[in-house]
C-alpha cells in the first residue's frame, strides 16, 4: 500500500479495524447482513486516490483539483464530496456491523 493511499484513508476516516472487518467480510461473503453494504477492502482507482489525496489537503485543494479534471471526469465538486461521504458512510456501516457481530459472538 502506498504512503499516499494510507495517508488519504487515515485523513478521511476511511480506515477501519482491518482484522474485524476482514473477518466480518469473510464470514458474511463480503456484505453486511441486512445492511446491503460491501465490507470488502475498497480498491480505489488512481483518479479516486488523487481525489482522496486532494481532500486531505483541504476543501480548497479539492475544489481546485475537481475544477481542473471536471472536463475529463464529468463530475463536479458536489458529486465528488457526495462520493467521499458515501465511502465514509459505507465503511462506517461496515465497522458498526462488524462490531455488532463481534459483540454477539461473546
Amino acid at each position: 500500500m502506498t504512503s499516499s493511499r494510507v495517508l488519504s484513508r487515515v485523513a478521511l476516516g476511511l480506515t477501519f479495524a482491518a482484522s474485524a472487518c476482514a473477518t466480518f467480510a469473510a464470514d458474511v461473503g463480503g456484505t453486511a447482513a441486512g445492511a446491503g453494504v460491501s465490507c470488502a477492502a475498497p480498491v480505489y482507482s488512481q483518479a479516486q486516490l488523487r481525489v482522496l489525496d486532494r481532500a486531505t489537503q483541504g476543501p480548497d485543494a479539492l475544489r481546485r483539483y475537481v475544477d481542473l479534471v471536471q472536463p475529463i471526469s464529468q463530475s463536479d465538486y458536489a458529486e465528488t464530496v457526495a462520493w467521499i461521504d458515501g465511502e465514509r458512510d459505507r465503511l462506517a456501516a461496515c465497522r458498526t456491523a462488524a462490531l455488532r457481530q463481534t459483540t454477539a459472538r461473546r
